[in-house]
C-alpha cells in the first residue's frame, strides 16, 4: 500500500486492519517512503524509482510471501506512483490494483494549492502553470508533476 501526498504509511491503518481481520493469514504492509509534507514533494520519477526497488527488496527477501504475486492499494499521489511502478516494473507480480482517489488525469484548482511549497501558495492558477511546467519545477516538485491545466492541453 501506498499512501497519499504530505501522508505517512499510518494513513493506510485502517486498510490494513480490515484487511488483516477479515482475511487472516495476509499480510498487508503500507510502504514508509516519501512520507510528510517534505519528502511527498520529491519528483514522481525517484518516488516511482523508490517505490520499485523496495518492492524488490521485499520480495527477494521473502520470495515465498511474494511468489504468487501481490495486490497494489494505492491512495491520491500514491495511486498515481504506483501506475507508474506497474509501468516501470517489468518483473512485477501484481495481479490486483486499487488507485483511491489517485489523480490519473492530473489535478487543477486553488484547493490544491496547500500541497504546493510555500512559495507558490499565494499564486494564481495562471502564474502556478507558469510556474509548474517550467523544466526546475517539474524536475524538482511532485506536484507539479500531476498539475494539469486544464486550459493549456489540447484535449
Amino acid at each position: 500500500m501506498m499512501h497519499g501526498v504530505s501522508s505517512t504509511h499510518t494513513e493506510m491503518d485502517t486498510i490494513q486492519t480490515l484487511v488483516e481481520t477479515l482475511h487472516p493469514g495476509t499480510v498487508a504492509t503500507s510502504l514508509p517512503l516519501y512520507e510528510g509534507k517534505v519528502d511527498s514533494l520529491v519528483p514522481l520519477k525517484a518516488q516511482v524509482d523508490g517505490v520499485i526497488k523496495r518492492i524488490r527488496t521485499m520480495v527477494a527477501a521473502n520470495a515465498t510471501l511474494y511468489r504468487d504475486g501481490w495486490h497494489m492499494v494505492c491512495k491520491s499521489q500514491g495511486g498515481l506512483i504506483c501506475r507508474c511502478v506497474l509501468e516501470e516494473m517489468d518483473d512485477h507480480r501484481v495481479s490486483t490494483f486499487i488507485s483511491l482517489a489517485g489523480p490519473q488525469m492530473g489535478v487543477y484548482g486553488n484547493d490544491f494549492f496547500e500541497f504546493f511549497p510555500p512559495f507558490m501558495r499565494n499564486l494564481t492558477a495562471a502564474e502556478v502553470y507558469r510556474v509548474a511546467y517550467t523544466p526546475l519545477i517539474q524536475k524538482s516538485v511532485s506536484v507539479a508533476n500531476i498539475w494539469r491545466d486544464p486550459k493549456h492541453t489540447s484535449q
